[in-house]
């Protein structure tokens, strides 16, 4: 029993991000309503922002060198499902993830 690899000699790619640092965050008067949404601006919800938009740029702009067209022989566009997130725990980063990944 012998092993093939799909995609020989084309590996994909890990990326380790670097942790948010907690910044100074708008706190809401206490016991009043907002007048306009609030926007989360905590580390978590900074790190989801900011990787839906390196999802997006490359959903719009990159390629995959080992996977063809079906009509053309041209690298194909990177989809959606190309792309997997690895995460520890699902705790409220996940939350926030999934909030920026649909906007």
């Amino acid at each position: 029993l012998e092993h093939r690899a799909d995609r020989a000699g084309a590996a994909g790619l890990v990326e380790l991000w670097p942790l948010q640092t907690t910044g100074d965050a708008e706190e809401p008067p206490a016991w009043d309503v907002p007048a306009r949404a609030v926007a989360e601006s905590g580390p978590d919800a900074r790190l989801a922002q900011a990787l839906a938009k390196h999802i997006a740029h490359m959903i719009a702009q990159e390629t995959l060198p080992a996977r063809r067209e079906r009509d053309a022989d041209v690298p194909r566009r990177v989809r959606a499902g190309d792309i997997l997130i690895l995460v520890r725990r699902r705790d409220r980063f996940v939350l926030h993830l999934v909030r920026a990944l649909k906007e």
